[in-house]
């Protein structure tokens, strides 16, 4: 999408490749797919586990592909190192480090796709690193950071959706994600959020726009529209199938087996237009092209090679200096790492620990373990569990998004949000708050669930993992994921549950952590 007047791959295609800039490349991806291996087979395994980043198989030969018909532009003159190239890098590094000292699968492959940038532009320098930014780039979408947007995308596909229905005569009761009309219930669930479609859509936006758009802000134009349209594109996916279900009944296959199949139809049939537009935007570029005032051509920069040979061989250094930290610090936990004990306290006034396992729980990792039932003075009943992670590798993590304080198999979330509490010792905390429906039985709970982590406590993921990782620095890299459960009538009135929450969890949790974490 850059604005030449005639066609990078024409510009040098006849000049001699520099072999010394292209063994440079060539040592920094080795290093790099060497040392972070681990974070390469992370990447590649969520590939492979997830539909919505399938297509990401695809983005790294797309990528090389491109990279190499760049090759004339890119080893074809003299590198010029870059300082500031240079000094990213280790900063991209230290990153990386510290999203694998707490385990960030996402920050460590987002910082990867940092330093393998960083590096590229200090060994080879601004000019010939340039080619290189949409290929690097376009590697950005096969990066799992997109499925933050699940949660916001399930929320408006539920919001829109239910709109467009009644606006279509069908009478629709919504409730957080979960439509109900008389002849049954539809609930968008995180596979309906219409993530995949808005990736595949967003891949096919760049790559047009790079290939056939020479004007930035058309081409920039053109991927704004094809992520719009993904969007909408699910939204009517979704209003169909509540119409069949409505009009042919909750049988019928498109309601059931094959409503994600219709997705994909939905999808085909929305690449027509797309494609449309996009060949009027191509008509639009020929004609500002023809008008633009030709470039005059670059002159090569001279071949001054007295830094290069250092700052390549400081390049490597600071690519490598992330994971030799983070396996010293790993070193260090282990050999310093004791025993987790987590015990249940008695509480005055409340009757308990009683055995109970409600709602369940599932818990990644080799977590130690405690639950049990309190009842109040009034009879309500409340189940706590908390799960003590050590810390060392091996046991896994506290803040996991696999970690949660019900059973799915058992349990569906009806609303889900977070809500500030406030607990006598521990202050002002932020809980993450569900209600939870039993499947296929009558029964309601409320479900809290936060972490634990350098002696504080929060619900934020976020905030936990930087608790942790000053756990980690400072030698105390313990954490705890921490669950309390209450049945509530069906009714929406909360108010006497979470009273009884809140005063179970300001009793136990300034005690539950064995003593060793920061207060």
């Amino acid at each position: 999408m850059s604005a030449p007047t005639e066609s990078p791959r024409e510009v040098g295609a006849g000049a001699r490749l520099d072999l010394p800039a292209l063994a440079a490349v060539g040592l920094v991806l080795a290093v790099l797919g060497w040392l972070y291996r681990d974070t390469v087979d992370g990447l590649v395994d969520g590939w492979s586990q997830s539909q919505s980043y399938s297509h990401a198989f695809l983005l790294v030969p797309i990528s090389l592909y491109l990279a190499w018909s760049e090759r004339a532009r890119i080893f074809g003159g003299a590198p010029r190192p870059s300082l500031v190239g240079l000094l990213a890098v280790p900063v991209a590094s230290a990153a990386w480090a510290m999203a694998a000292l707490v385990d960030i699968q996402v920050g460590q492959e987002l910082a990867l796709l940092a330093v393998l940038a960083c590096a590229l532009l200090a060994v080879l320098g601004w000019r010939n690193a340039r080619p290189l930014a949409f290929p690097v780039g376009f590697l950005l979408l096969g990066i799992p950071v997109w499925s933050l947007l699940n949660p916001v995308l399930q929320d408006y596909t539920a919001q829109a959706s239910a709109s467009l229905v009644r606006r279509l005569g069908v009478p629709l009761y919504l409730e957080g994600l979960h439509m109900t009309i008389p002849r049954g219930q539809f609930v968008v669930a995180e596979i309906c959020s219409g993530l995949r479609y808005l990736l595949a859509s967003m891949c096919i936006g760049a790559l047009y726009g790079y290939l056939n758009l020479r004007t930035l802000w058309l081409g920039v134009t053109f991927f704004a529209v094809a992520t719009a349209a993904s969007i909408v594109a699910n939204w009517l996916r979704v209003v169909t199938i509540v119409m069949v279900g409505h009009h042919a009944g909750m049988d019928h296959p498109l309601v059931g087996a094959y409503h994600q199949h219709l997705g994909w139809v939905v999808f085909a049939v929305t690449l027509v237009p797309l494609f449309a537009f996009g060949a009027w935007l191509q008509r639009v570029d020929d004609r500002i092209q023809a008008r633009a005032r030709p470039r005059e051509p670059s002159v090569p920069p001279v071949d001054d090679r007295r830094w290069w040979g250092a700052v390549t061989a400081l390049a490597v250094i600071a690519v490598a200096a992330g994971p030799m930290l983070v396996r010293h610090l790993d070193a260090r936990a282990s050999a310093s790492a004791v025993a987790v004990t987590v015990s249940l306290p008695s509480v005055e006034g409340w009757t308990g620990p009683l055995a109970a396992d409600e709602p369940g729980h599932e818990l990644e990792g080799r977590p130690v373990v405690a639950s049990g039932r309190y009842r109040s003075p009034g009879g309500a009943e409340v189940d706590l569990l908390v799960a003590r992670y050590s810390g060392v590798a091996t046991d896994g993590e506290a803040v996991n998004e696999l970690n949660r304080g019900f059973d799915r198999a058992r349990w569906e979330v009806v609303r889900q949000g977070s809500r500030e509490v406030g607990l006598p010792g521990l202050g002002e905390i932020v809980v993450a708050e569900r209600v939870l429906d039993a499947r296929g039985a009558a029964g309601r709970r409320l479900n809290w669930t936060l972490y634990e982590a350098d002696g504080a406590y929060t619900a934020s993921g976020v905030r936990a993992k930087l608790l942790q990782l000053r756990g980690r620095l400072a030698g105390r890299p313990a954490a705890s994921f921490v669950a309390l459960s209450i049945p509530t009538p069906p009714a929406d009135e909360l108010a006497p549950a979470r009273d009884a929450l809140a005063e179970l969890a300001a009793a136990v949790l300034p005690t539950v952590v064995a003593p060793g974490g920061r207060r």
